[in-house]
């Protein structure tokens, strides 16, 4: 996958940087609305909400399958209503700042799965994987927004 810094600077047109400019959007998407700033190193910060991730047996989605669905949802942990704040400091997609300036905080958790999906959520968050899969769904998010408004 290309870098994310270099496909938003594609998509929003912007050649370069001057220093110690910023460049500053906002953008409604399908998963959820951001504030998105580009630094003068090329830097990203993500402000946002989603309304809900769900965490099923097959790993993080934004919207459970159809089977899912008829299920009820048996087995997943519904995380609603989250807020974001992720800081790239390369812009490369890839990886998170880890001075501990992350956030996502979700304020409803809904769990289905049981002492199951109590330890997967845990181990989701302990280890990392659940900021970094949202910073993953979040960029596809506003690549896919961007190129329905060029």
């Amino acid at each position: 996958m290309k870098n994310f810094i270099k496909q938003l600077m594609d998509l929003l047109k912007i050649a370069q940087l001057k220093p110690n400019e910023v460049h500053t959007f906002q953008i409604r998407a399908g998963l959820g609305s951001y504030e998105v700033l580009i630094g003068p190193q090329k830097q990203i910060e993500v402000n946002g909400e989603i309304p809900h991730l769900i965490i099923t047996p097959e790993g993080i989605v934004p919207t459970p399958s159809k089977a899912q669905i008829q299920k009820h949802l048996k087995g997943c942990v519904i995380i609603k209503n989250l807020v974001l704040h992720l800081k790239d400091p390369t812009g490369q997609g890839s990886e998170l700042e880890k001075n501990g300036a992350q956030l996502l905080l979700a304020r409803e958790k809904i769990n289905l799965a049981g002492e199951e999906g109590a330890r997967k959520l845990q181990e989701l968050e302990g280890g990392g994987k659940l900021l970094t899969t949202a910073y993953q769904l979040i960029q596809q998010d506003i690549l896919k927004a961007l190129s329905r408004q060029s």
